[in-house]
């Protein structure tokens, strides 16, 4: 099969999605697919359109990560070309990368959220009444711009870190507890995955610094705790729309799996935590790449 994989891209999370393209690139090659690379930030939309039907291509894997690229703009750009890709759609995409929306969406089905504040330029710092907070932007992954603020004296600088990535931030009473989070892979979720940082938090330091995070899967759960979050993720996998694959977040408090957000475009380097958990399931990265395309190409069709 002939596969183009989008890689880089124009967001702040341009050096992960070379990773995680490159992975899936080399995954697909040793499964005997014919792949071109391709970066859509050198190319205007038309230029890009036109790489990919020259090269015949029957498939397009996302291989790209936060703004352009999992925003759900590049999505209905395909979708109107009638240009099969992987994982979810424009508009399933779109309403996951806003995640104040996609919090509010998901509270009404009876999940779970946190204490929060959404936070535009124009608003006051003093808006903010809850400590600890956790400050990110509303419309970024990879944990980019994401601070742990413990008093109003921290605050502002945090709140202009978080704005200079997106025009909206959410302020978020921070849940003490264990972070968790569980893939989904078609309909079925996959083993849980406990992320425990040395140092802090979940920030992109430790998330992408060799050594810094302990990952453990499966989680240490009792067989009703781990059946409860997988049940809260596949809800909420479901009620944005999400379709082959995602990453859904939580914090636990031990009484309450407390959602944090959905990830439809996960890492997809070989020591992600979508390939990490698929493992745990008896699947290599390979494997998991093949089943992205085939359940992708079954729901385009």
């Amino acid at each position: 099969m002939k596969i183009v994989v989008l890689y880089q891209g124009r967001s702040s999370e341009r050096e992960v999605s070379c990773k995680s393209g490159k992975a899936i690139a080399k995954a697909l090659e040793n499964l005997q697919h014919a792949v071109l690379l391709l970066d859509p930030a050198e190319f205007s939309y038309f230029e890009l359109l036109k790489k990919i039907k020259e090269f015949e291509a029957e498939l397009v894997f996302l291989g790209l990560h936060g703004g352009e690229g999992e925003d759900g703009k590049l999505q209905a750009l395909l979708e109107l070309e009638k240009i099969a890709f992987t994982g979810s759609n424009f508009k399933a995409s779109a309403f996951a990368m806003d995640k104040y929306s996609c919090e509010k969406l998901l509270s009404a089905y009876g999940i779970p959220i946190a204490k929060g504040k959404l936070l535009l330029s124009t608003s006051s710092s003093s808006e903010v009444d809850f400590f600890p907070v956790v400050v990110k932007p509303n419309d970024a992954g990879s944990s980019v711009g994401i601070s742990m603020v413990k008093n109003s004296e921290n605050l502002l600088p945090a709140l202009q870190e978080a704005f200079a990535c997106s025009s909206a931030v959410i302020c978020q009473e921070f849940i003490p507890g264990r972070e968790l989070t569980v893939p989904i892979l078609g309909d079925a979720p996959l083993p849980v995955i406990e992320i425990k940082p040395k140092n802090g938090f979940f920030n992109y330091e430790n998330k992408y610094t060799k050594g810094n995070t302990e990952y453990i899967v499966p989680a240490k759960l009792s067989e009703e705790q781990a059946e409860e979050v997988q049940r809260l993720a596949i809800l909420a996998h479901q009620a944005v729309g999400a379709d082959v694959y995602s990453r859904v977040d939580f914090r636990y408090d031990g009484k309450k799996f407390y959602f944090l957000e959905i990830n439809t475009l996960p890492g997809m380097t070989a020591t992600s935590l979508v390939p990490m958990s698929a493992e745990a399931a008896g699947m290599s990265f390979e494997q998991l790449v093949e089943k992205i395309a085939k359940l992708s190409l079954q729901k385009q069709k």
